[in-house]
């Protein structure tokens, strides 16, 4: 048995963060998603798997773009052509209340409906059985007590988009722990929802995959998706790198007597570094986090605040459609006046309150509209909040 586990495809998702992108750039991140899902249609072929699991949030809303939905169900005919089958679910993102909406797929798609369901089918003369079910609205309590137990069948693979959560009563996305899912004696489980990849456990093997393409700076490194085959009466899970667009962040220390000039040469002869040690890559989108003197000049300070070295470099690039600075952030090497916001401090910060669950708490309704509980789901909204928290007491004590 050979199949391909992916999830969160997020097609047709917009780039975060991102300010004037050059028109070919452009075209290339509106496609990313698209081509990355065309990849792993490619290597289905031609492993020639026995089936593909989508775990859920294949759109990045329930109601997804023409040019989006075509495209998927282009590649869902090229997998049909292929004889190879596709079991999906749907995750809080592309939600669908399956009783009211039907979704029209080729006859190779199954998607599973709003409650847990257990397709059966054979591989090889092997009995399989496949568990999921697909979000029937944004938020759903845990759904694990629904999945059966594993019975005489040779295999049986659990397909689940949630989060791993000790917080049971309060998670809104299909919360697990590791213990519920092990109890199920399952052979594999296929998860989805969080977008980094990370094998959970071995034994079973709970693996989330993340997501195809990332979609911001919390989102860097290679992503693909996992091709899992039997061997030795055991299934082994490998890691297929796809050629995305990497998200990547480095540091650039300058010391003070270096001219603009200098500086700028030294950041340019740095990204072509990077450019040449990246691999799986089509394009790179970079952000440096300057570490300026503590007596900078006046003048290079405010050229590096304005713009003004971001935008040279950015036109000095400008026809290497392959690398893109998108962001230079200076940050002085000096300590605050007070102190107090030191590492034990931000590590209990972090403990206390900026933590999705906690952040979510303190919401309280607001995380009632969608717009305010997609920002939420973001992996990069809990810096941010705690990065401007930060520099909100700063300046509050400094002011005393």
């Amino acid at each position: 048995m050979r199949f391909i586990h992916t999830a969160d495809l997020h097609l047709d998702s917009p780039f975060e963060g991102l300010k004037k992108i050059p028109n070919d750039l452009a075209k290339k991140l509106y496609n990313a998603s698209m081509e990355a899902f065309d990849e792993i249609v490619k290597d289905a072929v031609k492993q020639q798997v026995d089936f593909i699991l989508i775990a859920g949030d294949l759109f990045d809303n329930p109601h997804p773009s023409v040019a989006a939905q075509l495209f998927l169900q282009k590649e869902f005919v090229k997998l049909q052509q292929a004889r190879i089958p596709v079991y999906l679910c749907l995750g809080n993102h592309d939600f669908l209340d399956l009783k009211k909406t039907a979704l029209v797929y080729p006859k190779n798609v199954y998607v599973f409906p709003n409650q847990a369901t257990t397709k059966r089918f054979f591989v090889d003369g092997q009995s399989v059985s496949l568990t999921s079910f697909s979000y029937g609205k944004q938020w759903t309590k845990g759904q694990t007590d629904f999945f059966p137990l594993k019975s005489s069948e040779r295999w049986h693979i659990g397909m689940l988009h949630g989060e791993l959560s000790s917080n049971y009563e309060e998670a809104r996305y299909a919360p697990f722990s590791l213990s519920q899912l092990k109890s199920k004696n399952y052979d594999y489980w296929a998860l989805g929802h969080i977008h980094k990849r990370e094998v959970l456990s071995n034994d079973p093997l709970i693996i989330y995959p993340g997501n195809i393409q990332g979609k911001n700076i919390k989102e860097s490194g290679i992503k693909g998706y996992y091709l899992v085959e039997e061997k030795d009466g055991q299934l082994v899970p490998s890691f297929c790198p796809l050629r995305g667009i990497q998200w990547i962040e480095t540091t650039f220390a300058f010391a003070e007597e270096e001219t603009f000039e200098k500086i700028k040469d030294k950041i340019e002869n740095k990204l072509k570094n990077i450019k040449q040690t990246v691999r799986f890559a089509q394009a790179i989108l970079i952000r440096i986090i300057l570490k300026a003197p503590l007596e900078l000049e006046p003048s290079l300070r405010d050229r590096v605040i304005k713009g003004v070295l971001l935008g040279q470099i950015q036109n000095d690039l400008q026809n290497d459609h392959s690398i893109f600075l998108y962001s230079l952030i200076m940050k002085s090497a000096h300590q605050p006046k007070n102190g107090f916001w030191d590492e034990a401090t931000e590590k209990k910060a972090d403990e206390l309150t900026f933590q999705r669950g906690e952040l979510y708490h303190l919401a309280d309704n607001l995380v009632k509209y969608r717009f305010i509980d997609e920002h939420f789901a973001k992996s990069s909204t809990a810096d941010i909040i705690k990065s401007k928290s930060a520099a909100y007491l700063e300046e509050e004590m400094d002011g005393e």
